[in-house]
């Protein structure tokens, strides 16, 4: 187990965030009435809980950061439970699991330590063997705003989130449909746990993340059918659970990004082909190589404004073609282009290629008073 507090950013110096703990902590022995604040400050910022199976100092952070044993977290839970704070002060947890070394043991105490961060405003969770059933357990996490959900079945988060009335941001990464493994038809929805007897969430998020995170249509259904203004949705590798969720959320979303699958340099068919279930879309990014560039500009059938595309001859060829037609998309104003400059060599890409890719759509776009913007590895190229 390795625990610590310290700044949100984790690219920070683990030197100097050890330093910030360190001043804390010396500060909460001068006095009881600066160890009530010094204390208060030390777990208002964002904790971290790991458990592995490492022993030994394998990684310099961890000499750093301290504490190698599954003590941690049955400390810090003892620590919320013995009534000192009401509520708890702690606003920012994260918790990962690695192997666990006792089976179970670490799951109960980071379920039961949850329970009692009701001030919690960020959460991250990655732990397989999480349960946070039953749901009459939990009380509500009125401040809860941001989730992030890894490597767990829908069925066994269920009653958490039907606790989190005001949440605005979900992730959720590797989430399951079902608690077992079940063998299905490719090409076939999902078949989800049913969640009959949990209410569903009454959350209206703003920003929604799917990433090989494949569920039931009715299990899409119960999570989000009461968001109903969605700003911006991310989907990677969501599998054949997409014309479920495009049902469910495509008349609601603003702004939709897409990316490649990740275990091939390809586009999903199976997200693109839901384009048209999005009919409220402002903003469309589409990212990675290998999508099918005719069918997608065809079905879009939103007052989209922006478009977004990874650089590809293909993909350049094929928007050209449909921005003369001056009654496709009549609201569009901007075009972005993502130019890697590391794939060129991989893929052939010689500089003569990407400079006429560049004139020939920076003329399409003229014609229609439209603003093309080419990011060279994320920098506007000078044109």
């Amino acid at each position: 187990m390795i625990s610590y507090v310290g700044d949100a950013r984790m690219g920070d110096n683990l030197k100097e965030l050890q330093m910030k703990m360190d001043f804390l902590v010396d500060c909460a022995l001068v006095s009881r009435d600066w160890n009530v604040v010094a204390t208060n400050l030390l777990y208002r910022g964002p904790i971290t809980l790991r458990e592995c199976l490492y022993k030994q100092h394998v990684w310099v952070f961890i000499r750093l950061l301290l504490s190698v044993s599954s003590e941690s977290a049955r400390l810090l839970l003892r620590t919320v439970e013995n009534g000192r704070w009401n509520p708890c002060p702690i606003q920012q947890l994260k918790v990962t699991s690695f192997l666990p070394v006792v089976k179970g043991e670490f799951e109960l105490v980071v379920q039961r330590l949850i329970t009692h961060c009701t001030e919690l405003g960020y959460l991250y969770l990655n732990v397989s063997d999480l349960s946070f059933e039953p749901i009459a357990s939990l009380p509500v996490f009125e401040h809860l705003r941001e989730l992030h959900l890894t490597d767990m079945s829908l069925r066994t988060v269920a009653p958490l989130l039907h606790r989190l009335p005001y949440l605005k941001v979900l992730h959720l990464h590797w989430v399951t449909a079902r608690q077992s493994l079940a063998v299905r038809t490719q090409g076939a929805p999902p078949i989800g746990d049913p969640l009959d007897d949990i209410p569903p969430p009454t959350f209206q998020l703003d920003e929604l993340g799917l990433q090989q995170s494949e569920l039931a249509p009715q299990q899409f259904q119960w999570l989000l059918s009461q968001c109903t203004s969605l700003l911006h949705v991310e989907l990677r590798n969501v599998g054949d659970s997409g014309p479920g969720l495009a049902r469910v959320i495509g008349p609601h979303t603003k702004a939709l990004s897409i990316h490649g699958m990740i275990d091939v340099p390809r586009g999903d068919d199976r997200v693109a082909s839901q384009l048209m279930h999005f009919t409220s879309l402002t903003s469309l990014q589409i990212s990675g190589r290998g999508w099918p560039w005719n069918t997608i500009f065809m079905d879009v059938a939103a007052p989209l404004e922006t478009i977004r595309i990874s650089y590809s001859q293909p993909a350049c060829d094929s928007l050209v073609q449909f921005l003369l037609y001056r009654s496709w998309l009549p609201s569009l104003r901007a075009v972005v282009v993502d130019h890697e400059a590391s794939e060129d060599r991989l893929y052939r890409v010689g500089q003569t290629d990407i400079e006429d890719a560049m004139t020939i759509l920076k003329s399409a776009c003229a014609t229609r008073n439209i603003t093309l913007r080419w990011l060279m590895n994320g920098v506007q190229h000078a044109s």
